[in-house]
């Protein structure tokens, strides 16, 4: 199989366009998206749910017409009560699958995906979670979550945590078995802990030692992620290896408007190549 990877697009209507471009010239049937799709900033739940159903509805009408699947899950910076919104677009369109927490084969592979990361210090609180060994940070900005479509801010959100989000080993539990005879490929919006693939601008390495140890046991095929915009530039590392599976997490930037990281993969071959637009005549990341 060969298809395009791309997460933290947050969107940025050129750099969907740049993909579709890159899967005609290159005769890529199959588009994948780790997550973070939608607008993030100064963003609301309505303008969010506008995109779901306006760009993201018409973009995907263009992939149907040109023949191109899209499998995909949103993240953390996407408001959860689009989810449905999201769910719903998705459901209405044959080649396009929204695979958070569910299964998808096309030709010799088998898609599963997950959007929940680890709870981090930002004010904004979507598909977060805790896990075994894991601290509350120091909060920057008071934390707020959007519940039936109103921001609701929480004042003492270590007890918060602590009592009400879930341990990322639990979800990753549920997730469904892959297809047998299928390569698996696990579209994890949070990368793993140990492999340089999530490390901040702080030089603070923030994966998930959960899914660390989840592909580690499991020994996929491949798994792809996101969410930590900036650790390719931070470590040089887009790509790792964790026993026999191929662990990729490419970067991205909303910051420049425009200008894309994505990955092409061939399973087949087993070729990952990795491309970056240039701004000001330097590559985004090493």
């Amino acid at each position: 199989m060969r298809f395009i990877y791309s997460s933290d697009i947050h969107g940025d209507e050129e750099k969907y366009e740049k993909l579709l471009q890159v899967a005609l010239k290159g005769n890529y049937n199959n588009i994948v998206l780790g997550g973070d799709l939608l607008p993030k900033i100064n963003i609301t739940y309505e303008l969010q749910k506008g995109f779901v159903n306006g760009y993201l509805k018409e973009y995907f009408k263009k992939l149907q017409e040109k023949n191109i699947n899209c499998l995909c899950i949103l993240g953390n910076d996407d408001f959860e009560p689009v989810d449905k919104d999201f769910d719903n677009l998705c459901s209405s369109f044959p080649n396009v699958f929204n695979i958070d927490k569910s299964q998808h084969s096309i030709e010799d592979c088998s898609f599963i995906g997950l959007s929940t990361v680890l709870d981090h210090p930002f004010g904004r609180k979507n598909n977060v979670a805790i896990e075994k060994g894991f601290e509350i940070q120091k909060q920057l900005g008071q934390p707020q979550m959007l519940i039936n479509g109103q921001i609701y801010f929480i004042d003492d959100w270590e007890n918060f945590a602590k009592r009400h989000l879930r341990n990322m080993e639990d979800i990753l539990k549920e997730l469904p078995e892959p297809e047998s005879g299928k390569k698996c490929i696990y579209v994890f919006h949070m990368p793993p802990q140990n492999l340089n693939l999530g490390i901040t601008g702080r030089g603070l390495s923030v994966g998930s030692m959960a899914i660390y140890k989840f592909l580690e046991k499991k020994q996929p095929f491949m798994s792809l992620h996101g969410h930590i915009h900036e650790s390719p530039g931070m470590s040089g590392i887009w790509q790792a290896k964790l026993g026999n599976t191929t662990v990729i997490q490419g970067g991205q930037s909303e910051l420049y408007k425009g200008n894309c990281v994505y990955m092409t993969i061939d399973t087949e071959k087993e070729i990952c190549e990795r491309y970056t637009d240039k701004v000001n005549n330097r590559p985004f990341y090493r």
